[in-house]
């Protein structure tokens, strides 16, 4: 496979949010595939692995601003037009977002209102909560920042369809009978998953509130203890990482309600797949002397649904979560000894 290519990075910021939106989820598709395997050799220095740089920031502050970058994203993207037209939108006054809002198809609005719900939480919410994160690797919320800004446009864009302030009337689901029921059964799934996951947050929140602040040098077994209750101690022994499998859950059903919606509102330019418009870019070199090449069918907005942003935004969730779940639960048994529970499994009571 070929580098990425200067003229493709360029391309994506003179071609307006068109070429954006094209670019980002081609990279955001690239992540989801490398993230995983890179994980899978190297531990995030954050959390239970903080490593021994001094690149070192403060974990509160380090959380809240590199969370807090997925729905400012989103909201810029959700209120902004899809163009191939440079320059990018101007940023939105509080009025256009509102108005670009209640435009919406009431299901778009729904889903809007879920990813904004989620990141108050996990920005603002969780950072005053938590007593204090360990410190992290500065390059953790460089990163996170890069991934929140690809994540939060590309789930902006979507959902709000590129249309600015126009709208239309209705839910906004597609005619299929199933679409009602999938769309009801997503938004439950989406809210069992994010009240369970603040149920384990807070456990974990609650077990720091309770130890005295550890010494200098202490030891990991002094520093940290054995969460109990809820889906740690579920029905057939319990996970170690039930926030993770939680988070699985919500942006599943949050994934599912999406396949619900009616055709996508991207202006005809983007839909055009035929035409050789300016949104079709790669971020591999195209042949020299184009800078703007088709790019496959599944990437086209809301044609193919595999490749979507909510797919791949969870996609990408399962890929990094996944080997770091696995880290920490063998980190659990090193730790703990024969003191920690033989019969609990990684994400999935009773499986892994």
């Amino acid at each position: 496979m070929d580098s990425i290519s200067w003229d493709s990075l360029t391309g994506a910021f003179s071609h307006g949010s068109a070429g954006w939106y094209g670019f980002a989820q081609r990279v955001f598709a690239l992540f989801a595939l490398t993230a995983g395997p890179a994980c899978c050799f190297v531990d995030a220095p954050f959390g239970r692995f903080p490593g021994s740089s001094r690149l070192v920031v403060n974990g509160n502050w380090g959380w809240l601003i590199m969370e807090i970058v997925s729905p400012i994203s989103f909201c810029y993207a959700l209120a902004s037009p899809i163009s191939s037209a440079a320059p990018f939108p101007s940023i939105p006054t509080l009025s256009h977002l509102t108005a670009t809002f209640l435009a919406l198809p009431i299901a778009r609005r729904v889903l809007a209102s879920l990813f904004l719900v989620h990141y108050l939480n996990r920005s603002i919410i969780s950072t005053f909560r938590n007593p204090g994160r360990a410190p992290m690797h500065i390059s953790v919320p460089l990163a996170a920042i890069f991934f929140n800004i690809l994540n939060g446009s590309l789930q902006g864009f979507f959902i709000g369809g590129g249309i600015g302030t126009a709208g239309t009337s209705g839910w906004g689901l597609n005619d299929n009978a199933w679409a009602a029921p999938l769309f009801g059964v997503g938004v439950t799934l989406w809210a069992g998953g994010f009240v369970s996951n603040i149920i384990c947050d807070e456990i974990l929140y609650t077990i720091k509130r309770s130890r005295p602040t550890p010494p200098p040098g202490a030891t990991p077994k002094e520093r940290y203890a054995i969460p109990t209750g809820f889906l740690y101690s579920s029905p057939f022994g319990g996970v170690s990482h039930p926030a993770y499998s939680t988070e699985w859950v919500e942006w599943t059903g949050y994934c599912l309600a999406t396949f619900a919606l009616a055709p996508s509102l991207f202006p005809a330019e983007v839909l055009a797949g035929a035409a050789p418009g300016q949104f079709w870019m790669t971020i591999f070199p195209p042949p020299k002397g184009a800078m703007l090449v088709r790019v496959p069918k599944g990437l086209w907005p809301l044609q193919g649904w595999a490749l979507q942003p909510p797919a791949l935004f969870l996609l990408n969730e399962v890929s990094a979560m996944l080997p770091r779940a696995y880290s920490g639960h063998q980190w659990y048994k090193r730790t703990f000894g024969k003191d920690w529970p033989k019969e609990r499994k990684i994400l999935i009571p009773g499986v892994f």
